[in-house]
């Protein structure tokens, strides 16, 4: 499973653990929830390191020399594909939220 997927697969499982919170919550039904929580929560904890490193690998700058990257490709019309662009672009913003302050 690439990271890509995995990211995607959490995004689900933090669907469903919020449906399990709201299910947990609610008096009127059995607490069948709580071994499905913790399994995804296992998955949550296994994943989130590999995506940590993932993370790390921005470095502060790096949303200035993408940026950089993109004005200087997008000036080689003819030569660099729309494609790689929108890699850079990606990316920028990318390093443009890990660079960003957290409130």
């Amino acid at each position: 499973m690439t990271l890509i997927e995995d990211v995607a697969r959490l995004k689900e499982l933090a669907g469903r653990r919020l449906a399990i919170i709201e299910r947990a919550n609610d008096t009127g039904t059995p607490n069948h929830a709580v071994l499905e929580r913790i399994k995804i929560e296992r998955e949550l904890l296994d994943t989130a390191p590999v995506l940590l490193g993932v993370l790390g690998a921005f470095q502060e700058g790096d949303a200035e020399i993408l940026n950089f990257l993109i004005q200087l490709y997008e000036g080689e019309h003819s030569r660099i594909s729309t494609e790689c662009v929108s890699v850079l672009h990606r990316l920028a913003e990318a390093a443009r939220k890990m660079e960003a302050k957290q409130e």
